[in-house]
């Protein structure tokens, strides 16, 4: 049990019912590289939940970037059997702890003296998640709807898989809306896919306007001389 991932694990104040109690007891099977790898059935019994509960669980907690799916693993049963679970690595980076033995409970440091029971967990400075929830959906509805290609999980993983920020996002938003309104062809028919969109920043790269100002025919002929040509 890594006692860094669980101080992280419960102070994670966006995560909640379900989601907290199964995120609890990866924390509690993850070694020091913060990986774990309990069956969803294990997970199930400790937290007193459905297996189905556990999936959408994780699958909450990867996509909102609490864990991330590390491959499989792939360990021996005791009827000599191979059973194959998947490696998840909680992102607790962050979190410093003082003394590995005042987490255990020590009253006494390496050197003999009292320590304090109760040690002060210091924090890195760490990268707030961005969860889906928070503008995502409103750049995702805004997109020309023909090329985002179907579900928004595909855009949204390619989105984490590039490591953009909320910055980028809140950025992404507002180019959406201007090239809507001042290139609605370029909105139209010539967006790209919604993942190269991402992959090549095209919120970066300057907008040219579009003249949206349709000629009428009828302003070609105010400047014949009518007169001019009739009696020629």
């Amino acid at each position: 049990m890594s006692a860094k991932a669980t101080f992280w694990a419960w102070e994670q104040e966006s995560v909640s019912g379900n989601n907290k109690l199964v995120l609890l007891c990866y924390a509690q099977f993850s070694n020091d590289e913060d990986m774990a790898w309990p069956g969803k059935g294990t997970v199930a019994r400790m937290c007193g939940i459905g297996k189905s509960t556990v999936k959408r669980a994780v699958h909450w907690l990867v996509e909102n970037g609490f864990m991330e799916d590390a491959g499989l693993s792939i360990t021996n049963t005791d009827d000599d059997k191979q059973r194959e679970t998947i490696k998840y690595k909680l992102n607790c980076s962050g979190v410093i702890l003082d003394s590995v033995q005042n987490e255990l409970g020590s009253n006494r440091s390496s050197s003999g003296s009292t320590v304090d029971p109760n040690p002060i967990i210091k924090h890195k400075p760490t990268k707030k998640n961005i969860c889906r929830t928070d503008n995502w959906r409103e750049f995702y509805e805004n997109y020309p709807p023909n090329k985002k290609g179907g579900r928004d999980t595909t855009a949204w993983n390619k989105f984490k898989q590039l490591k953009l920020t909320a910055e980028d996002l809140s950025a992404m938003i507002l180019d959406i809306k201007q090239r809507r309104s001042l290139a609605p062809g370029w909105f139209a028919t010539f967006a790209p896919g919604i993942c190269k969109y991402l992959e090549e920043h095209i919120w970066l790269t300057p907008i040219n306007p579009e003249n949206t100002t349709k000629e009428n025919p009828m302003d070609r002929l105010k400047d014949v001389d009518w007169a001019e040509g009739i009696f020629e």
